[in-house]
Parts: structure tokens; sequence; C-alpha cells
């Protein structure tokens, strides 16, 4: 089996990739940190970025949340 990494970037269950051939595969899974595992669908592509978005369909996602950022300043850990 072939594998990559990625990120939840919304709590609907969407997810940040790079892309790969693998994506272009059947059957495509998404398995996450607590082990649960999902059926996944290709639903974009940023071909010149190398970039893929996921869907996978599950209720109560862990997401990394990017509107409770807050800028960085110089200095700061």
């Amino acid at each position: 089996e072939a594998f990559g990494t990625g990120v939840l970037i919304d709590s609907d269950g969407y997810i940040l990739t790079i892309y790969a051939p693998l994506l272009d595969a059947q059957g495509l899974h998404v398995v996450l940190a607590d082990g649960r595992r999902f059926p996944a669908e290709l639903v974009g592509l940023d071909l010149p970025r190398e970039l893929a978005v996921l869907k996978i369909e599950s209720a109560e996602l862990p997401a990394f949340d990017l509107d409770s950022l807050q800028e960085a300043k110089p200095g700061d850990v």
C-alpha cells in the first residue's frame, strides 16, 4: 500500500495533502492519528503547486483552524 500525509483543514472533513500519483488510485482511504479509517474522495487539485484536497465524511473531526491563528511577530516562540 502507498501512503501520504495531510492536514485536516476543516472540521467538515477537508484534507490538504501533496498531490502524488497514488491519489489517482481507486478506493482512497484516510487514516487519522487516532486510528479511524474513512473512504476519501479527491475533490480538488492544484497541479502547479502539487497540492490536492480530499474529503471525508465523519462527525467530530479534529481540524487545524486557520481562523484562530494570530500573526507572529519577530521573536515570538
